[in-house]
């Protein structure tokens, strides 16, 4: 730390790296030629190329959209087990053509190391605590996730059953040995298997 300037007026010899000093005010660079360290200039200096300016407005309702969602969340974790959880809430651009295009994720992460992620496919702004409810987990799931213990949620067998009802009919066993098509040759192009 030793040489490095100690107050934004000291000076800083960008070519021999080292402190002069006390900076005297006819010495100041201008104001607009400075680096700002004050967030409110850096909001107005940093942007991202390509990218429209966010409305001050929408992002307002943004933020207020994730501490709602957050304080919803917090609330449905039973208060035995409060005390040890993290709820982080944000938004998610989808680029699946069949799901919304932005989605909000909700992480609950307890300190035990268990933890869990629901999606509700719609911007934070819009998100009502109905859906919140639609999407969070039981008290079960969430006491094993404190337990540090894996729990899945949504329940995968529901997920496979809705799978399966959707699928066709296989035409054979598994375990069964089959011939199946592996190449391009109508009469050399089979191989066993099963």
């Amino acid at each position: 730390r030793e040489g490095r300037p100690t107050s934004p007026r000291d000076a800083w010899d960008e070519d021999t790296a080292e402190a002069t000093g006390p900076c005297p005010a006819s010495a100041q660079k201008p104001q607009s030629n400075r680096v700002s360290t004050r967030s409110t200039t850096l909001k107005q200096v940093m942007f991202m190329p390509g990218q429209p300016a966010k409305d001050p407005k929408a992002e307002a309702y943004r933020k207020a959209g994730i501490a709602r969602v957050e304080e919803w969340s917090m609330a449905l974790i039973p208060e035995n087990i409060r005390r040890d959880v993290v709820v982080a809430v944000q938004e998610v651009q989808c680029g699946d053509p069949n799901c919304a295009p932005i989605d909000t994720a909700i992480t609950i992460v307890f300190s035990s190391g268990g933890s869990g992620m629901v999606g509700i496919p719609m911007e934070v702004k819009d998100v009502t605590l109905d859906h919140v409810k639609s999407v969070y987990p039981p008290s079960e799931i969430l006491t094993r996730w404190a337990a540090g213990e894996d729990a899945d949620w949504p329940p995968l067998d529901e997920e496979l059953d809705l799978a399966e009802s959707n699928m066709p009919r296989l035409r054979f066993v598994p375990g069964q040995r089959v011939e199946c098509r592996v190449g391009p040759d109508p009469v050399t192009g089979w191989a066993t298997g099963s």
